[in-house]
C-alpha cells in the first residue's frame, strides 16, 4: 500500500500531456468555471449511537459496546499518508522516494497531488483516527514525512528543532485507552534502507515507549480492545520493512487491504470535460466506490486474522492530468490557487460525501459492517467545510453499533450440549444484503435440512431452505392462491413430515386460512382454503401455528376471529377432521389469547405453547389418544410469570422439547422440558456481536435429528 504504485515513471510524460491539452482548449478553458457542489444524496437512515462521541476518545467512550471484539472487527477511520498534510510546493523533495525526478521537474503538480491531510497528525487523531499510515523519508541524516516524492515538515527532532513525532508521542501517552495502530514505512538510499529504516522504528518506538507497544504474541489483531486495555498496551507499531525483530514490531503481513485499491483512471475526457466546466471526474470516484463495495461484499476468508484496510481513497497518480489542468487555469485566473495547491484534496472533498452516503446506506447492513475495519481516508479533519467536521469519522464509528432495521433475519443455532452459534443474518431476496419482515416460519426434515418462511417486507411469503452443511438456498417468492404470482397475509407456519415433505399453513389478505405442501422432490400442491365449522367453507383466524405428526398427519391450530383457540387434524390421507375448540386453563370452556405455537413429539403427542390476553405463556400437552393435559404457567427468569409477545416451540427426539419466546422486555428467551416434564427455567439467548441479550420480535425454532436445534428470530 505505497500509495503511488510504481506508475510514476509514467508522470512525466503524462503531465507533459495535460500541459498541451490545456493549451489546446486555449479560449475555451477560460471560460468561468462553476463551483462544483457535493453529490446529490439519497434519504439514508442516520447514524445509530457513536454520533455524539468526543472523537478524540471515542474508543473509550464506546468500550462497552467494542471491548470484546476483536481489533481487527473494530470499525475505525484511518489516515493516509498521515504526514502528508504539511507538503507544500517547495517544503522540499524526498531523493529516495519513487517519484522524486518528477517531483524536481514539475514541483507544483507533484505536491498538489502528494497533499491527502489538511490537519496535522495530532489534529487527525483527535478526529477520531486510529490508524496511520506514515511514511518517513532519511534526507541527510533529518527524517520529514513524505508521499512519493515531495516531503513536509521534520519528524524526528533535528538542529534544534521540534519535529511532529513529540506532539504524537505526547497524545498517545495523555490517551491511554485509545488503541492506536502505526504503519510505518521508510525510504532511504538503498545500500542504507535497512539499517535506516531500523533506526526510524526504534527512534519513534522510543518516543512513545516500549511499555505502550503491544508485544506478539501476546496480542494480535484478533485480541479484544478489552485484551490491550489489559495488557496496558495500545499502541500497534507496524514496520513494514520488517527490519527489527522485536516482539513490538509488528511485520507488514498483519494487514491486507483485499485490493480495495483503484487501479483504473477514467478516460481523458473526462479529465477534459472536468476542466472546462469544472465538474468533477464522477467516473474517477466511481472507480473507488465501486471496488469498495466489492470488497467488502467478498469473502474475506483469504485475509482472516489480519487488521484489514479499506482504501476508500483515489491512487494520487490517477489525478495527474486533473492536477496538471487545474495549474494551468490557476495560472490563467479560471480557478483559485488553493484549488490547484490542494487539487486530491479538492477531490477527496467530493468523494467524502459520496462514502458518506455508501456507510450511512447500504454499506451499514450487517453483511456488509461485519467486514468493517480499519476505513483509511484523505482528509480526515474534514477542514476543507465539503461536510461538517467529524461527519465522515462518526459515520465510520457508527459501523461499530451498525444500523440493523427492525425485522431482520437471524439465524443460530444450539448444538445438543447447549452451545449456541453467534446470531447471523440472512441474505434477502434478489440480492438484497438481508431479509426483512414481520413473521418467520421454520420446520427440520428428517435429512436434517431446515426449511423457513417468511413474510416479506412486501407482504408475501418467501421460502427458503438451510442444507447440512449450513449453506442456505436463498429467498423464492411462495406463488399465491388460484394463480397469483404471490401469497400474501399477515401470518404463516411450516412443519416437516416424515416423508421428506413440508407442508405449509398462512392467513390470506381475506383473513381465510389456506393450506399448502411443498413436495420432497420441491414440487407444489398448491394453496387450498381450509373449511370452517358449521359447513362454511372458509375458517377466518388471526394466528396459525402447524406440526406434523409421526404417522404422516398434521395438527392445526388457530385462533378464531372470536379468539378462541382452535385444532384440526388433517390425516395423512388429506382428509380433514374438522375444528373443535381447544379447552382453557383452570376449567375455563375455551384458550383464548394472542400468540401460539406447536410441536410435534417422537410418541405421537403433541405440545401447545400459547400467550393468553394477560401476555402470560402456558403449556399443554395434547395426547395421541386425543386426551389434555391441564394449562401450565410457566413462571419466568425472576420467578414471576413468565409474559411474551411471540412463542415458538420444537420437538426433539429424545422426547425433550425446547421453547423461544419474545419477553416482555423485547428480549429472546430459551427453555427446555425434560421428557419428564420438568424445565430447565428461561435463559436469555445471547445477541449480535456479543451482546448479553438479543431483542426481537419474532421467533421460531426447529429441532433435527441429532438433538440441535435452529432458530430464526426477526430484530426488534
Amino acid at each position: 500500500m505505497t500509495g503511488m504504485r510504481g506508475r510514476w515513471e509514467r508522470v512525466s510524460a503524462v503531465v507533459a500531456s495535460g500541459v498541451l491539452a490545456v493549451g489546446v482548449l486555449g479560449v475555451a478553458a477560460a471560460a468561468p468555471v462553476a463551483a462544483a457542489g457535493s453529490p446529490s444524496a439519497t434519504a439514508i437512515a442516520a447514524p445509530v449511537n457513536a454520533a455524539d462521541v468526543d472523537l478524540g476518545n471515542w474508543m473509550s467512550e464506546m468500550d462497552g459496546v467494542i471491548g470484546s471484539r476483536p481489533l481487527d472487527s473494530i470499525a475505525m477511520p484511518g489516515s493516509h499518508d498521515a504526514g502528508s498534510w504539511s507538503i507544500q510546493d517547495g517544503s522540499g523533495v524526498c531523493s529516495y522516494g519513487d517519484n522524486s525526478t518528477v517531483s524536481e521537474d514539475f514541483p507544483a503538480v507533484a505536491a498538489s497531488m502528494s497533499r491527502t491531510q489538511s490537519g496535522s497528525i495530532v489534529d487527525q487523531l483527535n478526529a477520531g483516527s486510529r490508524y496511520l499510515d506514515l511514511r518517513l523519508c532519511d534526507e541527510d541524516g533529518l527524517w520529514h514525512a513524505y508521499h512519493g516524492g515531495p516531503s513536509g515538515d521534520l519528524f524526528f527532532d533535528a538542529d534544534g528543532q521540534t519535529g511532529e513525532a513529540d506532539g504524537i508521542a505526547a497524545w498517545i501517552a495523555a490517551h491511554p485507552r485509545e488503541v492506536v495502530v502505526i504503519q510505518l514505512t521508510t525510504a532511504a538510499a538503498p545500500a542504507e534502507a535497512a539499517a535506516d529504516d531500523a533506526e526510524a522504528v526504534n527512534r519513534l518506538a522510543q518516543l512513545i515507549g516500549t511499555d505502550a507497544l503491544a508485544s506478539t504474541p501476546q496480542l494480535t489483531p484478533q485480541s479484544t480492545y478489552d485484551d490491550y486495555m489489559a495488557a496496558a498496551r495500545h499502541v500497534v507499531l507496524i514496520d513494514n520493512a520488517a527490519t527489527v525483530q522485536t516482539p513490538w514490531a509488528w511485520p507488514g503481513t498483519v494487514e491486507s487491504d483485499r485490493g480495495s485499491y483503484v487501479a483504473s483512471s477514467p478516460s481523458w475526457l473526462d479529465y477534459l470535460k472536468s476542466a472546462v466546466t469544472g465538474s468533477s471526474p464522477q467516473p474517477l470516484f466511481d472507480a473507488a466506490i465501486n471496488l469498495d463495495q466489492q470488497t467488502l461484499a467478498a469473502d474475506p476468508g483469504t485475509d482472516a486474522g489480519k487488521f484489514f484496510v479499506l482504501q476508500g481513497i483515489i491512487d494520487p497518480s490517477l489525478t495527474i492530468p486533473g492536477a496538471a489542468f487545474a495549474q494551468l487555469e490557476a495560472a490563467i485566473g479560471v480557478i483559485p490557487a488553493s484549488r490547484a495547491n490542494s487539487y486530491l484534496l479538492y477531490l477527496e472533498d467530493q468523494l467524502n460525501p459520496q462514502l458518506l452516503q455508501k456507510l450511512r446506506g447500504d454499506w451499514s447492513f450487517p453483511t456488509l459492517a461485519d467486514h468493517m475495519n480499519i476505513v483509511m481516508t484523505d482528509d480526515v479533519d474534514q477542514n476543507s467545510g465539503a461536510m461538517p467536521i467529524g461527519t465522515l469519522a462518526h459515520a465510520i464509528i457508527a459501523d461499530n453499533t451498525p444500523t440493523i432495521p427492525a425485522g431482520t433475519f437471524y439465524t443460530t443455532g444450539r448444538a445438543p450440549d447447549g452451545d449456541w452459534t453467534a446470531p447471523q443474518p440472512l441474505d434477502g431476496a434478489h440480492g438484497a444484503p438481508s431479509f426483512g419482515g414481520p413473521r418467520a416460519a421454520l420446520a427440520a426434515l428428517p435429512d436434517g435440512t431446515v426449511q423457513a418462511i417468511g413474510i416479506g417486507l412486501d407482504g408475501s411469503i418467501y421460502h427458503n431452505i438451510r442444507y447440512t452443511d449450513g449453506s442456505w438456498q436463498g429467498w423464492v417468492a411462495v406463488s399465491g392462491y388460484n394463480g397469483a404470482p404471490a401469497f400474501s397475509g399477515p401470518d404463516c407456519a411450516i412443519t416437516g413430515l416424515p416423508d421428506g415433505d413440508t407442508q405449509l399453513a398462512a392467513i390470506g389478505v381475506d383473513g381465510n386460512v389456506y393450506h399448502n405442501i411443498r413436495y420432497s422432490d420441491g414440487s407444489w400442491q398448491g394453496w387450498a382454503p381450509v373449511a370452517g365449522s358449521g359447513g362454511q367453507d372458509r375458517f377466518h383466524a388471526t394466528k396459525v401455528a402447524l406440526a406434523g405428526l409421526p404417522d404422516g398427519s398434521t395438527q392445526l391450530v388457530a385462533y378464531g376471529t372470536d379468539g378462541t383457540l382452535q385444532l384440526n387434524t388433517r390425516a395423512a390421507s388429506g382428509s380433514w377432521s374438522g375444528w373443535s375448540t381447544v379447552p382453557g386453563a383452570d376449567g375455563a370452556a375455551a384458550f383464548t389469547g394472542s400468540a401460539l405455537a406447536v410441536a410435534a413429539m417422537p410418541d405421537g403427542s403433541t405440545q401447545i405453547l400459547a400467550v393468553d390476553e394477560e401476555g402470560t405463556v402456558w403449556h399443554t400437552v395434547h395426547g395421541p389418544d386425543g386426551s389434555w393435559q391441564p394449562w401450565q404457567g410457566l413462571p419466568g427468569p425472576a420467578g414471576a410469570p413468565m409474559k411474551a409477545t411471540s412463542v415458538a416451540i420444537t420437538g426433539l427426539p429424545d422426547g425433550s422439547s425446547q421453547i423461544l419466546v419474545v419477553g416482555d422486555d423485547g428480549n429472546t428467551y430459551h427453555n427446555v422440558r425434560s421428557p419428564q416434564g420438568t424445565w430447565q427455567g428461561f435463559q436469555p439467548v445471547s445477541g449480535i456481536d456479543g451482546a448479553p441479550t438479543l431483542p426481537s420480535t419474532t421467533v421460531a425454532i426447529a429441532g433435527l435429528p441429532d438433538g440441535s436445534t435452529q432458530s430464526l428470530i426477526t430484530t426488534r
